[in-house]
C-alpha cells in the first residue's frame, strides 16, 4: 500500500494567545486519505483524556518525506522555539501570533508550489562566529580544503557519485583540496555533513562555482539554495 507523510501543527486555546504554543508533528497513512484526518487521527491518539479543553489543529499538509519535520525542528529550536519543559522535542512556542500565523501560512504555500524550499530553508543573522551559530543560522559552515579533506563520509559519497560523470574526478577533487584558495561551503544537520558547494577563485571579487552537491535524503529542502547564498 503506499503511504503518505503529513506534517501537522495543533495546539489548544488556552495555549494560542499573546505567544502561542503549538505541537509540530508527523504522521503517516494510506495515499489516498485525506491529510487533516490522518492528523487528527494521530492526535485523538496522543492526547486522549489528558486534557481538559478540545485540540485544535492549526495545519495539515503532505509533504515529501519525514526529513522535512526534522528540518523544521531544528530551525525552530535554532531560533529558541523549543519549550524544553514540555515532554519530547515537538512543542514550540512562537513570540507572536502574527509570526504563527506566517509559518502556518508557509506550509500551506509549500502545498501549493509544491516547494518546500523557502518553508525550511530559511536563515537567519548570526549571533557569534561559534560551528553552533553558524550552523544555527545557515546550516553552512565555510571550509578550508583541508578541513573539508576530514569529512571523510561527505568525500566519499562525493566522490562515489561524481566519479562515473566525471573522468579524472578523483585527481581534480585531491588537487581542488589542496588549493588553498578554494572555499568548501558545508552544509550541516545534526552536525552532520550532508552537502558542499565548492567555489574556486577566478579574479578579484569573482568566483566560479565548480560543484553543488547535497545527499539525496535531504534534497528539494532549500539546503542547495544556502550552500550557494551562504
Amino acid at each position: 500500500m503506499e503511504t503518505q507523510v503529513v506534517l501537522y501543527i495543533y495546539s489548544f486555546p488556552s495555549y494560542l494567545r499573546e505567544q502561542p504554543r503549538v505541537k509540530i508533528g508527523r504522521t503517516s497513512g494510506s495515499i489516498d486519505a485525506d491529510p487533516t484526518e490522518l492528523a487528527w487521527q494521530r492526535i485523538r491518539a496522543q492526547i486522549r483524556t489528558s486534557h481538559p479543553e478540545e485540540p485544535y489543529l492549526l495545519g495539515a499538509i503532505k509533504i515529501p518525506d519525514e526529513r522535512v519535520e526534522s528540518i523544521i525542528h531544528f530551525q525552530l529550536t535554532a531560533k529558541g522555539y523549543h519549550v524544553s519543559e514540555a515532554p519530547g522535542i515537538e512543542w514550540f512556542r512562537f513570540p507572536s501570533r502574527q509570526e504563527l500565523q506566517d509559518f502556518v501560512n508557509k506550509l500551506y504555500r509549500a502545498v501549493i508550489f509544491d516547494d518546500f524550499s523557502e518553508l525550511v530553508g530559511g536563515r537567519r543573522d548570526i549571533e557569534g562566529d561559534s560551528f553552533e551559530s553558524v550552523v544555527a543560522a545557515f546550516g553552512v559552515k565555510k571550509l578550508s580544503g583541508s578541513e573539508f579533506r576530514r569529512e571523510t563520509e561527505l568525500v566519499r559519497m562525493l566522490d562515489s557519485e561524481l566519479s562515473p560523470l566525471y573522468p579524472g574526478f578523483p585527481q581534480w577533487l585531491d588537487r581542488t583540496m589542496s588549493d588553498s584558495s578554494t572555499v568548501f561551503n558545508v552544509a550541516y544537520r545534526d552536525r552532520q555533513a550532508i552537502g558542499v558547494a565548492i567555489w574556486k577563485p577566478k579574479s578579484r571579487g569573482i568566483a566560479k562555482l565548480s560543484t553543488l552537491y547535497v545527499y539525496q535524503d535531504f534534497r528539494r529542502s532549500g539546503i542547495g539554495r544556502n550552500l550557494i547564498l551562504t
